[in-house]
């Protein structure tokens, strides 16, 4: 039996949008206009280009001095500011949990 033909590759072609401010061509992949310096990166791909340790680190630091900001205060403030500290805190641990799930290589995609 032969061997069955092998399909020629399809032709590198760049793939362009339109600039939704001007109408300029933009390359896919590039963040922001070359004619009018529209800002094409949206909000999804800000928060993965963010390294989720560095967003720990500032959300711990944020949470930390939040609790130590509660010691001199009243009864009512002390919690209000302590419960402001821990969601910081804990908020970042969310963050930089859940990012390493969701960006993890090995993860199969549906």
């Amino acid at each position: 039996m032969s061997k069955p033909r092998r399909e020629t590759p399809a032709p590198n072609v760049p793939k362009i949008e339109k600039c939704p401010r001007c109408g300029a061509n933009v390359l896919i992949g590039d963040k922001r206009c070359s004619n009018c310096g529209y800002n094409l990166m949206t909000l999804e791909d800000s928060v993965r280009s963010l390294n989720p340790l560095i967003v720990g680190l500032v959300t711990t630091i944020i949470g930390a001095a939040f609790a130590l900001a509660a010691i001199g205060q009243g009864d009512r403030a002390q919690l209000i500011f302590l419960l402001i500290g821990s969601a910081f805190f804990i908020g970042g641990g969310a963050f930089v949990g859940l990012s390493y799930v969701m960006t993890d290589r090995k993860r199969p995609r549906n």
